[in-house]
């Protein structure tokens, strides 16, 4: 086009065509551009009906307790995840029973649900129909947390602690009770995890203990209990703490969060005798109150679940803060090992998956993809 003419056209029209050249200028990589923007975020049509509430992920699939049920995901792509399956789990329950899966833990085809109180178990062997196995049942007042690990169910609750036997989920068996206030605490968070050393398997089990006015306290923070015969474990208190938030077991490794801005990392090989091997500072001084773990990546939240640190536990003696993500409201959070995702469960906000990308510069951050969101009211 003659320069000539230029003045003649249009503001929006040279506007337009000024775009479009920099937009041919970027694909060729032409001089003075940079890279191309990355693509926008795929959309979803994914609408949830009621609050999230919990979420639990095992490979191409994500599990999502809302208030109305359990729904199914294929996170195959999870920028793009597909709807696959739903399960009612109001249908046929007493009714007493709120039937709003607050917990999740998924172990090949079986997945255990639980409102706090009651657990069942499903079959969700085809996705696409998950079955309900086992009627709920009441094993506790509060029967939370729990830990399942190879069809054994690991329940505590305030002073006690349950072993339910899963390998028939028609019919789950409770083989282990112990009802002990002097022993048991008032446990928050538990994990689980065979010792590849000796081969056993180990419950980890964080609280507080029971204090009253009265009589003091009693009951342990922290303990280890080796469950390789689970109708007689051996239980021993591990911990000199007053209080542990959250407890989790990876490859051998403990890592611990007590209400602090550190997060210490033990070397659990003896699970009796923990040796510390390093601890994570966030960067902003939070105390720090929720963990998961998946390889080495580490998502640690906030006392009041509004932030959530990304870090790489590589190097234990020194983990690295990756980055860290503002403006949530977590019930519940879980680690795509496979997707390197992180799943959050945001109750009336839906759905957050939080998955690593290439930023420049170098390192990778985590950003958000609001992407599976609560349906609006109106």
């Amino acid at each position: 086009m003659n320069r000539a003419y230029l003045h003649l056209l249009p503001p929006l029209l040279l506007a337009a065509l000024l775009a479009l050249l920099l937009a041919r200028l970027a694909a060729a990589g032409g001089p003075g551009v940079g890279p191309a923007a990355a693509p926008p975020i795929p959309e979803t049509n994914i609408t949830f009906d009621s609050d999230v509430l919990s979420v639990a992920v095992q490979g191409d699939y994500a599990y999502v307790g809302l208030e109305s049920g359990l729904v199914i995901l294929d996170i195959t792509n999870p920028l793009q995840p597909v709807r696959r399956g739903f399960l009612d789990t109001n249908v046929g329950l007493p009714p007493h029973f709120v039937g709003s899966p607050c917990c999740l833990q998924i172990e090949g085809d079986l997945l255990v649900i639980s409102n706090n109180t009651y657990i069942a178990t499903v079959d969700v062997s085809d996705p696409a129909h998950p079955q309900l196995l086992s009627p709920y049942q009441q094993y506790s007042n509060l029967a939370i947390p729990f830990r399942l690990l190879n069809k054994y169910l690991y329940i505590v609750e305030g002073g006690r602690f349950h072993i339910i036997d899963l390998h028939d989920p028609t019919h789950p068996q409770e083989i282990y009770r112990l009802d002990d206030q002097h022993l048991i605490g008032d446990i928050t968070s538990i994990d689980a995890e065979v010792n590849s050393l000796d081969g056993h398997t180990y419950v980890y089990m964080g609280g507080r203990e029971w204090c009253y006015p009265s009589i003091g306290c009693s009951g342990n923070a922290f303990l280890v209990a080796d469950v390789t015969d689970p109708t007689a474990p051996y239980i021993r208190s591990q911990y000199q703490g007053t209080y542990i938030s959250a407890v989790r077991i990876e490859d051998n490794y403990l890592y611990l969060t007590d209400l602090s801005s550190s997060l210490p990392i033990y070397d659990a090989t003896d699970p009796f005798h923990l040796q510390f091997v390093g601890d994570y500072q966030d960067s902003e001084g939070e105390f720090l109150s929720y963990l998961e773990v998946a390889g080495n990546r580490l998502a640690v939240g906030g006392q009041h679940r509004d932030v959530i640190f990304n870090v790489d536990v590589s190097d234990k003696l020194s983990p690295q803060e990756l980055s860290i993500h503002r403006n949530v409201n977590f019930m519940d959070l879980s680690i795509s090992r496979e997707k390197n995702c992180v799943l959050l469960a945001e109750g009336e906000r839906g759905l957050h998956i939080l998955c690593e990308a290439q930023a420049h510069p170098q390192p990778p951050a985590l950003v958000w993809l609001p992407m599976v969101q609560a349906q609006s009211e109106g």
